[in-house]
């Protein structure tokens, strides 16, 4: 039996459609058929010839020489060859194989499967974080499959840290209910095809263990796409235990080490010890070094080498390794040297304490926040030197709901702070309040180019002498200042800086003090994020996370800047630097093109000749690449770039007259509702996120 609409499913998630894959028949009795195919419907038809036969597939893709074999395009036994691991071009999947443990050639009971699907799930949040991406997710009748996509090449050398990387799955998450499949390393390792049958056990369909079908639990949006680097297996693999080698540090007598005399003596609390056919597992009351409880940490020998292992679950332990633990209870267990490196390493991951944060509370004559009236005016007619352009930047929503973050990212000269600085004019002009934290810009510079964004072509002149240079004069820009106050404040950066602890304790004051309804961040690569915990990237997710909670909470929306890798094709949400999580959590993300021979050209390519000719006559065109709550993706608008007044229209002949000059307000693309509300979100899904939707 098979369901040829999930075969092509997975032919479409897995395969891209075009892939040369081997589909391996496997009857009830072990005989065994082949057949090389390029298209999912030449499968069926061979599929369909046998109903019985289980359906396997070669994770990875074979070279295209063994087309040529006699089984091309059709299933044939007794053939001579079959994919072997030096016939594979390289790595695309690596799998996590999850089986109930049961007796062989049966298949598991609704609660066995259970148990496995309870696992997977363990596994799925520690993958996330560890910085994976989210993997496809299936059941493979009997058990859970993960498959994280790579791009590995196939040598020895990534053989040996896939192996490695499933030892390690295999010791922190195998019991004596769930085993992990550690034989999945292998390049040309073969995998059942979801929508087909397990033909394992009696087909009696009232036995308590059925026959299923495979078929996909979870398939993230762009798992494709989403490769994991190499790195990220090969941390995982770094943590598999190799036995220890005799040497001066160890008193030459590693071999002489009892485990369990060891756990004895110390009599340190073990709640269970799970034995499997691959290692023995001690899991402890609680950690010794972070203190969290049982079943987060364990010590592991691995068989049958011997090699022993201390892992914690918790990201505070990560570094904290078998050495560390013998050192923690025996500190003459190795050399001196050994031991004060361990101090050491205690005294910075484990007894060092990052100093409490104390915000700088406001100081005389130096307010946090800034209407523009107090910012020292400055004729920008009469600097030495010219603005150097507009800041890279991408940003597109079709309306800012209240407690939605949103990602702004382009290219440079895209058009963002023209972009910005027009939605925060329209949003004030609609009664409500703006606050700004600006990393890179002076604050007379921000000050000069709102009040060019408000004045408008009426209201502003034109350096003599220069082609593209029109400024607010000083008389306009009092009146807009006298209008704004209440209304917009700048951060600010010159007195109290850029550490994040200190700027977000001072616009949860704002916010509360002055019922701001829109944060503006520009850009987080001038934030400094030094109070958070972690490398870069785990900073840049309890970043995003932290915003995020606190805008829901407040019921404000916020747009982040954020810049993107230099790349040299058309920009996508992958493209924005820092880490995934940006994109991910975010509830908007927006990017600004500007028009140019570079779009025409590279988004030519990503979106068809014909559709770009559409966008030719713009300046810039503005991409909601991902709005969660109206499920908006790859929506174009195109605007028109107005160099006197710096704002981004809707049309050519727009002209909005703002509140500041007493005359009736004209509607645009911004329009805001009567009343903020707060819109529920329909899809909670959050990839990296505690609550994290589980895929099984």
């Amino acid at each position: 039996m098979i369901n040829e609409q999930e075969i092509r499913r997975f032919w479409d998630i897995e395969k891209r459609g075009n892939t040369l894959t081997e589909i391996r028949l496997i009857s009830p009795e072990g005989k065994i058929g082949s057949g090389y195919f390029k298209d999912v419907e030449t499968i069926l038809t061979e599929l369909r010839k046998y109903p019985s036969y289980g359906v396997y597939y070669t994770i990875n893709t074979p070279i295209d020489e063994v087309y040529g074999r006699m089984q091309a395009n059709k299933i044939c036994f007794k053939v001579k060859s079959t994919t072997q691991d030096k016939e594979i071009k390289g790595r695309d999947e690596v799998v996590i194989d999850l089986d109930p443990v049961r007796a062989s050639g049966i298949n598991s009971t609704e609660e066995e499967l259970g148990f496995a699907k309870k696992k997977a799930n363990e596994i799925f949040k520690w993958l996330l974080a560890q910085g994976f991406y989210p993997p496809l997710c299936n059941i493979s009748a009997n058990g859970c499959h993960m498959k994280l996509r790579c791009a590995m090449k196939n040598t020895d050398e990534n053989t040996e840290i896939v192996k490695k990387f499933l030892g390690v799955i295999d010791m922190l998450f195998s019991d004596e209910k769930v085993d992990v499949d550690t034989s999945l390393f292998n390049a040309s390792r073969i995998l059942k095809v979801c929508g087909t049958i397990s033909n394992k056990g009696n087909d009696d369909p009232n036995s308590d263990r059925p026959r299923r079908m495979a078929y996909y639990t979870k398939v993230p949006d762009d798992w494709f796409e989403d490769v994991n680097p190499n790195e990220y297996f090969e941390k995982v693999a770094a943590m598999y235990p190799e036995p220890e080698q005799p040497d001066r540090s160890n008193n030459y007598r590693p071999g002489s080490f009892d485990l369990d005399e060891f756990i004895k003596e110390h009599n340190i609390q073990v709640d269970k010890v799970v034995t499997t056919n691959k290692l023995v597992k001690y899991i402890l009351h609680e950690c010794p070094f972070c203190k969290s409880g049982a079943p987060d940490s364990a010590l592991f020998k691995i068989m049958p080498s011997g090699a022993l292992s201390f892992r914690c679950l918790h990201n505070r332990c990560q570094h904290q390794d078998f050495k560390s633990f013998r050192l923690f209870y025996d500190p003459n267990s190795y050399s001196r040297r050994d031991y004060n490196e361990y101090m050491q390493k205690q005294r910075y991951y484990g007894s060092y304490q990052r100093e409490p944060f104390k915000p700088v509370a406001e100081r005389d004559g130096q307010p946090k926040w800034l209407s523009l009236k107090q910012i020292a005016y400055v004729d920008v007619s009469q600097l030495a030197a010219l603005p150097t352009g507009l800041i890279d930047f991408d940003k597109k929503t079709g309306g800012l709901l209240f407690g939605d973050v949103t990602i702004m990212s382009g290219i440079s000269g895209a058009g963002k702070t023209s972009l910005i600085d027009t939605v925060i004019a329209n949003i004030i002009d609609r009664g409500y309040k703006v606050a700004v934290w600006s990393g890179e810009m002076q604050g007379f510079r921000f000050a000069s180019w709102q009040h060019q964004v408000l004045a408008g072509r009426p209201y502003v002149k034109k350096k003599d002498g220069w082609d593209n240079f029109w400024y607010c004069p000083k008389n306009i820009a009092d009146k807009i200042n006298e209008w704004l106050e209440g209304k917009l404040w700048l951060y600010n950066c010159e007195e109290y800086g850029s550490r994040f602890a200190q700027l977000m304790n001072d616009i949860k004051e704002v916010v509360e003090r002055e019922g701001i309804n829109l944060i503006v961040i520009d850009n987080l690569a001038a934030l400094n994020l030094s109070d958070l915990d972690g490398q870069k990237y785990e900073k840049q997710t309890q970043f995003i996370t932290e915003v995020k909670d606190f805008c829901k909470k407040m019921n404000c929306a916020c747009i982040i800047v954020c810049h993107p890798r230099k790349v040299v094709s058309f920009l996508r949400k992958e493209d924005v630097a820092g880490t995934a999580d940006l994109v991910n959590l975010a509830d908007n993300l927006i990017i600004l093109h500007r028009v140019g021979k570079d779009f025409v050209q590279r988004a030519g390519e990503f979106l068809g000749v014909n559709e770009v000719e559409k966008y030719k006559d713009f300046s810039s065109v503005l991409e909601v690449a991902k709005n969660r709550s109206m499920g908006v993706v790859d929506y174009l608008v195109g605007l028109y770039f107005e160099p006197e007044s710096r704002r981004l229209k809707n049309s050519v002949a727009e002209h909005i007259v703002y509140g500041w000059a007493n005359e009736p307000m004209q509607q645009t693309m911004f329009e805001a509702p009567p009343e903020p509300e707060l819109r529920v979100e329909s899809d909670p899904y959050k990839p990296y996120d505690n609550n994290e939707e589980i895929p099984f």
